[in-house]
């Protein structure tokens, strides 16, 4: 039986065909078109490695963090060979070189349309008290060793020259109701969170309501930069604010509104368009934490969100405790998609590297948000590592499945399917140990560059 091919058919068969990659019939509608058009006409000639064909390639390395670029000019090949066109060379410079050449703005600006698409498919039932929750946080990873990378993001400074490897700090901005990742910047491990912050401000000022985050971010200079644009805040207290129960106004047990004044350093709006105010309102409440296991038995947070009855200390304490899922973004970013040792050898390649993981992280938390939609089921239960392993394996049905509509339709609802059931199982309160049992190889540490350090006896071999 033959069906009519459609808009649809023709996309997701041009796409494919265009990029030799199972990824590009499948998420090329995830791609505003304006990206599409800026990303295909960043190149004058016409190459063996378009830019649409490096892309898409460049994402399947990133979802298959096996992969080097050899396999993946060797997947082209197959592609090419099977459309009768002209052999290639199996070497990969010309796809390393092609990498060089997307551009980072319209990469970046691919991810953050995707996360921005995911915020407006959300339903109201994903938000707190029906507001638009951000959650902040930070983390590192490691390069290579080569010395462009040194210059721009050095090594810890304990480490012996050669020892050790480069680190780029990270500062995300998530969405707590779809996971996608809206904002993203970089520094040096002597760039402080609280620094690297105002880079990320203008997108927490437009994009959402409240802002979630640890004890780095609750300082003044926060606090009265939401309450100028009518934002909130939920923080744990810094360490350094000592608190006297004493003072300020009572809204009930251990929970009080007090005033705070601006500090003495008069500069600290310098990343904002207009002067804060000189004293602001904040309220501090104690929630205790009696589940077993938990290293923390008391947690002071600070908020400017002053009703009790439509923001009780419970439902705070409650979101507090949700503010652990941005340990779980990096996680899937960091383990499962293997970002946490960047495998490039240049700064701008770094950075190219981090937009590609960005977008290849909103494009599967875009996959679970549609199928926890139509399946009726909190995205947060969907595994993110099943997600992962079930798209490598149905993408190339998928795009043979394009040829005919219906079948395709039928086959991405089966996908979508799929998905949902692959629940996290439900353990609440859950407590292990933070340790590993298989033990690591019995081998040296280096304790100078490897040139220098020789062959070294074996610890488990006598001399």
């Amino acid at each position: 039986m033959t069906f009519r091919k459609g808009l649809l058919q023709r996309f997701h068969q041009r796409m494919a065909t265009d990029s030799s990659s199972n990824l590009a019939g499948m998420f090329g509608g995830w791609i505003p078109p304006q990206k599409r058009v800026l990303l295909g006409g960043c190149g004058k000639r016409r190459r063996i490695f378009s830019p649409m064909t490096t892309f898409w390639n460049f994402l399947a390395q990133v979802l298959n963090p096996a992969q080097p670029c050899r396999e993946t000019v060797r997947q082209i090949q197959a592609a090419r060979r099977l459309r009768r066109k002209r052999r290639i060379s199996s070497a990969t410079g010309g796809y390393c070189q092609a990498r060089c050449r997307l551009p980072e703005e319209v990469l970046e600006g691919i991810w953050q349309a995707i996360a921005q698409q995911a915020a407006e498919d959300s339903t109201s039932a994903m938000q707190w008290q029906g507001l638009r929750v951000a959650v902040v946080d930070g983390t590192a990873s490691s390069m290579p060793d080569t010395p462009k990378n040194q210059e721009v993001w050095p090594q810890p400074g304990g480490q012996k020259p050669g020892c050790g490897f480069p680190v780029v700090k990270l500062l995300g901005l998530f969405s707590l109701a779809t996971g996608a990742v809206h904002a993203l910047v970089t520094g040096n491990l002597h760039s402080s969170e609280h620094g690297l912050f105002a880079h990320l401000w203008s997108k927490v000022a437009s994009d959402f309501d409240v802002l979630l985050g640890d004890r780095n971010f609750g300082s003044y200079v926060i606090f009265a930069a939401l309450q100028s644009c009518n934002r909130y805040g939920v923080f744990r207290l810094n360490a350094r604010r000592k608190m006297d129960w004493r003072k300020g106004q009572r809204l009930g047990k251990f929970d009080r509104v007090f005033t705070w004044h601006k500090p003495k350093p008069s500069n600290l709006n310098w990343w904002l368009s207009q002067p804060i105010a000189d004293s602001i309102t904040v309220r501090v409440l104690k929630i205790w934490v009696p589940t077993p296991g938990f290293r923390t038995r008391v947690v002071f947070l600070t908020t400017n969100l002053l009703d009790t009855k439509q923001f009780p200390a419970a439902a705070l304490a409650e979101l507090y405790r949700r503010r652990w899922q941005v340990e779980l973004f990096f996680r899937h970013i960091k383990t499962t998609m293997r970002m946490d040792s960047l495998r490039c050898l240049s700064p701008e390649m770094i950075r190219r590297e981090l937009h590609m993981h960005m977008i290849a992280y909103n494009l599967i938390r875009a996959l679970m948000l549609q199928s926890a939609s139509l399946e009726a089921k909190p995205i947060e239960r969907i595994s993110f590592k099943g997600t992962c392993d079930t798209l490598r394996q149905w993408a190339p049905h998928l795009v043979i499945a394009a040829a005919s509509p219906p079948l395709y339709h039928r086959l991405f609802r089966s996908f979508l399917k799929t998905l949902s059931e692959d629940i996290v199982p439900l353990r609440p309160n859950r407590s292990e140990p933070r340790a590993v049992k298989r033990r690591p190889k019995n081998y040296q540490k280096l304790t100078k560059p490897r040139r220098l350090m020789g062959n070294v006896p074996r610890r488990n071999h006598p001399k």
